[in-house]
């Protein structure tokens, strides 16, 4: 629980994106959430401990891993912000064409090879040194997730400015033990909570930018 905004602690009480979507997700299944906080790894090896039915904490599911464990739908899909500074005036993603991005090193393959073709990558290791290369003009633009760029934004009033919002190619997917007839009761939920709106409200709570 050391993942803000997705799952952290304040004031002693675990809250979160994911906390809000499990929440609502044990509603409509009428049982009662536990939370349980857990240490584990990329080998997807249980607590053999304690019972655990789902785990939701920023976990990518892909193919390597469904041998593993099986995977909802995507609950998340990364979303990333486009932002340069307000001084250098560009307004249009057009205005950045091959211009030098910068992004967190592991992050370029968040991305489609046609999305980021007209732009000069430069990938840094840490995000200070990312914002003080746009500060200083190493740099036009930088290409950073939205938890990330929200804390930027609103840390830096009108000192930088979004040129747009983009979806990435990486999402977010509930574990479930292998076989688990709750997978598929999740994904009806999840469903229905798109459909009806609760889900863009749980959203919006954790990742609506204060411009």
């Amino acid at each position: 629980i050391t993942y803000p905004p997705f799952e952290y602690l304040e004031d002693g009480k675990t809250i979160g994106f994911d906390i809000d979507i499990a929440s609502e997700i044990a509603k409509r299944l009428e049982k009662e959430l536990e939370i349980v906080p857990i240490t584990w790894d990329s080998t997807f090896d249980m607590p053999k401990d304690i019972k655990i039915d789902m785990i939701i904490s920023a976990v990518t599911g892909t193919e390597d891993k469904e041998e593993l464990a099986d995977f909802s739908d995507p609950y998340y899909i990364l979303e990333y912000m486009l932002i340069t500074l307000s001084e250098a005036e560009l307004v249009l993603r057009e205005d950045l064409k091959n211009k030098k991005i910068g992004m967190l090193t592991d992050k370029p393959e968040d991305f489609s090879d046609q999305y980021l073709k007209d732009f000069t990558i430069e990938t840094y290791g840490d995000v200070i040194l990312m914002i003080e290369g746009l500060k200083n003009k190493d740099i036009e633009g930088i290409l950073i997730s939205i938890p990330l760029g929200k804390s930027i934004i609103e840390e830096n009033n009108g000192f930088f400015s979004i040129i747009e919002i983009v979806k990435s190619e990486r999402g977010y997917n509930i574990v479930f033990l292998e076989g688990s007839p709750l997978k598929d009761e999740v994904n009806s939920i999840l469903e229905e909570m798109q459909e009806d709106g609760t889900y863009q409200e749980i959203h919006d709570k954790w990742f609506a930018i204060i411009k």
